[in-house]
């Protein structure tokens, strides 16, 4: 159960902080981007993306979930991010792209019929790790003034957790506190993408 625990965490923490990009026109170009998927999980996210150059730029996400969902025993709070160093093959930053990216972020989950909520250990030691990407972007409004666009990207990576565990009831007793290390899955994101500027 605490294995898909992790799985979701990695999850939320690339869901939510992943994903976003659209063509930098000039150097000067700024990008607004929020994940869908994020959303769904409750989970508001923003992201602004830059140029570096002609085929370089960075993204860097921020999100955020203080809620529970629907009870004490359902919740997906985090707050984090996921930046990235993207590499584009073309030079208006449309089509392929691959990343590199951190991850940082403060969790507390829990889900019903799980025996525990999982914490950050005392709100002070978040996960945090790196990895791959991979994804592409689609310009949706070709005939106006590219604007719009749509960034679909997966990724893996590495992920440090270091973190308590709670009796998954309302105010659930400490139970102990764990360490580990996930490989796989840490980054999902289907996003809008917004150009700013010229």
């Amino acid at each position: 159960m605490r294995k898909y625990c992790i799985l979701l965490i990695a999850m939320a923490l690339g869901v939510a902080g992943s994903g976003y990009a659209q063509e930098a026109r000039s150097q000067g170009s700024v990008y607004l981007k929020t994940n869908i998927p994020a959303w769904a999980a409750l989970d508001a996210n923003l992201a602004v993306e830059f140029g570096l150059g002609k085929y370089m730029s960075v993204s860097v996400p921020v999100y955020y979930s203080p809620f529970n969902w629907f009870g004490t025993q359902n919740k997906f709070r985090v707050i984090g991010t996921q930046p990235e160093l993207r590499g584009w093959l073309r030079d208006d930053f449309s089509g392929p792209f691959a990343a590199v990216h951190g991850t940082v972020g403060f969790y507390n989950v829990a889900l019903k019929g799980w025996d525990y909520r999982i914490q950050d250990r005392g709100g002070k030691t978040p996960a945090y790790g790196a990895g791959l990407n991979l994804g592409w972007r689609f310009r949706l409004d070709r005939a106006r003034a590219d604007r719009l666009g749509l960034e679909i990207s997966v990724g893996g990576g590495w992920l440090h957790l270091d973190y308590d565990c709670f009796y998954n009831v309302e105010n659930g007793r400490y139970a102990s506190s764990e360490v580990r290390d996930y490989i796989g899955i840490d980054h999902v994101s289907v996003a809008l993408t917004y150009r700013l500027g010229r």
